[in-house]
């Protein structure tokens, strides 16, 4: 089982497990003003809805879940992007959310490290010197 697998599938349980009032999915902590309309033709709606069935789920959370995988799958493999998206999250104020840890894990550079960075003068007698052959 592939790392996107394992994590679409844990992605659909815990919108199952959200289950407090009405249908799977969200929390109702967790439901916003906010809604990303997904839109397709009638043979891919059709096609997801029969692949939603056989996997148990609603259509809805199996599209959230493939939603994630693939924001998560782009921004680990452009690590550009990724730094320009995070930065501008940052900036608008945006607090981690459970998926980042993923995009790390699957991006060739790993998880960013937080500190700072400074000039270090070593003393004289450490420095090695460096000649150029004549």
């Amino acid at each position: 089982m592939t790392m996107n697998k394992e994590f679409i599938e844990s992605r659909i349980d815990e919108l199952k497990s959200n289950r407090d009032v009405g249908p799977e999915g969200l929390s109702i902590k967790q439901i916003r003003d906010r809604q990303i309309k997904q839109r397709f033709t009638a043979d891919e709606a059709d096609f997801i809805s029969i692949l939603a069935n056989s996997v148990g789920v609603q259509r809805a959370v199996l599209s959230n879940a493939l939603f994630i995988d693939a924001v998560i799958n782009m921004l680990a493999e452009d690590p550009e992007l990724c730094d320009e998206v995070m930065a501008k999250w940052s900036r608008n104020g945006g607090q981690k959310i459970d998926f980042f840890d993923e995009i790390y894990a699957r991006s060739e550079a790993g998880q960013p490290i937080d500190g700072e960075c400074c000039s270090v003068q070593f003393p004289q007698s450490l420095r090695i010197s460096v000649r150029s052959g004549s």
